[in-house]
């Protein structure tokens, strides 16, 4: 005799039997969430005292990605059980529910509160990094973001460093923001958009080859054109890059092509973005000394936008 089955013929003998009620409920949770939440319904209306309730709909919803109703379940969860019954995946689950609904201040004040309950679990120190950053709170991000840079961990996933790479960028520390970048692409390939932080990065930090490489190996990956302000920034990359100090002649006439090209698909994908043809003015403008004739067009085409 199947289990399920079982349980069913106890309920026949006695429909109210919350043991067998229970059974079910765990039977069903993952294979028909619908007759679980019905059993849940029955329970409920049993002992209505019983919490473990409101903790089994927050996990079935979560498990359908239905997470406002997830939230709603575990909030009332949580405001009842005691402190030592906790359930840490429950736990796991209502602070990843509340991320996916973008509500930063309750997630910093969740994942604190379960970090003190269990200290080693990343899932509360991440989402309290990610609560940090997304506030823009990056004094106390600094502290949080400890969790990775300091590889107290072993499962770090790609939102870990994606997340990381948003923090350093926005700090200013190019270094770490192009190494968790690459660590973000290298960890999910699919996630090719990591090149074009990556390289934006290198840019900013003056290293101009390696950003342009970048450049071309994301464009190289992506199965549409690329976006206008992702050619616009390879664009001000190759600029700066073509008036670098000690540049050779031969290598600054490719990078200046490469630059040109960038700019002028900038602006055929997107007929505003009329900085494109002033920096692709600038980008021609070698020598201050001698009048150029490619600099003045770019100029004249800008007169006319």
């Amino acid at each position: 005799m199947k289990e399920e089955q079982k349980y069913e013929e106890a309920l026949t003998v006695d429909p109210n039997f919350v043991p067998a009620l229970r059974q079910n409920v765990t039977i069903y949770k993952k294979i028909n969430p619908a007759a679980a939440e019905t059993y849940l319904e029955k329970i409920a209306a049993i002992t209505p005292d019983d919490y473990t309730i409101k903790k089994d709909l927050g996990d079935i919803r979560y498990d359908l990605s239905d997470y406002t109703n997830a939230v709603k379940y575990y909030k009332d969860y949580f405001e009842i059980v005691p402190k030592d019954s906790v359930d840490q995946v429950s736990a796991q689950n209502y602070v990843n529910s509340i991320f996916s609904m973008l509500q930063f201040d309750d997630l910093s004040v969740q994942a604190g509160k379960f970090q003190e309950i269990f200290p080693n679990d990343i899932t509360f120190k991440r989402q309290s990094f990610f609560a940090d950053v997304f506030k823009y709170d990056f004094d106390k991000a600094a502290e949080s973001v400890k969790y990775l840079t300091e590889e107290k961990f072993k499962d770090y996933t790609y939102l870990d460093y994606n997340v990381a790479t948003t923090y350093f960028s926005q700090v200013g520390d190019l270094e770490k923001a192009i190494k968790y970048g690459q660590m973000a692409y290298e960890s999910d390939t699919t996630k090719v958009e990591e090149l074009a932080r990556v390289a934006k990065s290198m840019g900013q930090n003056g290293q101009y080859d390696e950003a342009i490489a970048t450049y071309q190996k994301y464009f190289s990956l992506l199965k549409e054109a690329p976006e206008a302000f992702n050619l616009y920034d390879y664009g001000r990359v190759c600029l700066t890059a073509s008036k670098a100090e000690g540049i050779t002649p031969e290598r600054q006439a490719e990078i200046i092509a490469l630059g040109d090209k960038a700019f002028r698909d900038a602006l055929a994908k997107d007929a505003t973005m009329y900085q494109a043809t002033y920096f692709r003015a600038r980008l021609h403008m070698t020598d201050r000394k001698v009048a150029q004739e490619a600099p003045k067009d770019a100029y004249l085409e800008l007169l006319e936008l």
